[in-house]
């Protein structure tokens, strides 16, 4: 894949940060609401439905969604979430010291990074390196 530079892919980064950060917000949002995490990313949306469906496509990888698309049923852009998401186990509870990774990016940024959010809300973007020990043991 052909990198790109300049300011676009900074920009782009930024923006999927500020999606990841809006993901996690309406994560621990449904967990304070529910007692529980979210299951996935579609009971996030389909519980909150003032949420855009633009912060699940993550700007790196596409063209996203405008707010246009606010009234779409998620089946309708489901093919375009951005993120994976895996949901924090039941041990892992609002305000506590843990976190773990919840949702990150499905691809690489243009630049070879990826974003993460935590449990605990935290945003993060990481090199190939620092993404791959999050998930080996």
């Amino acid at each position: 894949m052909e990198r790109k530079r300049g300011p676009l892919p900074r920009i782009e980064q930024m923006m999927c940060e500020m999606n990841l950060t809006q993901v996690g917000v309406c994560c621990r949002t449904y967990a304070a609401k529910h007692k529980a995490w979210p299951p996935n990313l579609r009971a996030v949306y389909v519980d909150d439905r003032t949420i855009s469906p633009g912060i699940f496509v993550c700007p790196c990888a596409g063209d996203g969604l405008g707010d246009e698309a606010r009234e779409r049923p998620w089946e309708k852009f489901a093919d375009q979430v951005g993120y994976e998401y895996r949901a924090p186990p039941a041990s892992i509870t609002l305000g506590g010291d843990t976190e773990i990774p919840m949702a990150w990016d499905l691809e690489e940024h243009s630049d070879g990074k990826r974003s993460i959010v935590y449990s605990s809300g935290r945003v993060e973007t990481l090199d190939p390196a620092a993404f791959a020990a999050k998930f080996t043991k």
